[in-house]
């Protein structure tokens, strides 16, 4: 704790305890600033939920799970998730979409520890089931869930390829599932246009 606190990582308080220090800041814009995700990127995800009335989200693995990056809704009454939030994996179309580019080995090493715990009814709890889920989505590059994490809600998350079809981060699109049963082909084709775009503006800046 004390070399992190002399490298700025921790800063020690007046009560001898730790918190973050303030260099953490310019790490995360460093790493921001590697990747193709800047602060365009919020206002990209914002205008894509006000669009479709949606929540959208953008989602990368970071060796523990899916870890937030950029989060919208169209509502006021949805609850933000906020940047650097970890996003439940097996449930949602983004960890689904990210997990299927894991080796199976390291899928199942990660079910072996943590299971595949319900949050609704229609929880995917199959190893089986949710192999065949993340191989579909390795395959067409899109995953879905439907009430898997919140009831009522559905989702559809494509990639943000980079090179050789693989994804650096997910982009997902939730809605109710009435709604995602007769929009969900548009919601993909929109999603995947998006990606498309914010990885280009990345690229390009």
């Amino acid at each position: 704790m004390a070399s992190l606190a002399a490298i700025g990582l921790l800063q020690r308080t007046s009560e001898d305890r730790y918190r973050l220090g303030w260099r953490v800041l310019l790490i995360s814009r460093r790493l921001m600033s590697s990747t193709c995700f800047n602060a365009h990127t919020h206002r990209c995800v914002a205008d894509l939920a006000n669009q479709l009335s949606a929540i959208v989200t953008i989602g990368a693995w970071d060796g523990q799970g899916v870890v937030c990056i950029a989060n919208a809704s169209a509502s006021r009454a949805e609850p933000i998730v906020a940047d650097g939030t970890h996003i439940s994996d097996h449930t949602s179309a983004l960890g689904k979409l990210l997990m299927a580019q894991l080796p199976w080995p390291k899928v199942q090493e990660r079910i072996d520890r943590y299971g595949l715990p319900h949050l609704t009814e229609n929880s995917v709890s199959d190893v089986n089931a949710f192999r065949a889920q993340l191989i579909s989505a390795r395959r067409d590059g899109a995953a879905t869930e439907h009430g898997e994490t919140f009831v009522g809600q559905s989702c559809t998350a494509v990639g943000i390829y980079q090179r050789e079809r693989q994804a650096i981060a997910a982009l997902s699109i939730s809605m109710p599932t009435e709604r995602m049963q007769n929009r969900g082909e548009e919601c993909l084709r929109i999603a995947r246009r998006s990606a498309r775009i914010l990885l280009q503006q990345g690229i390009s800046r």
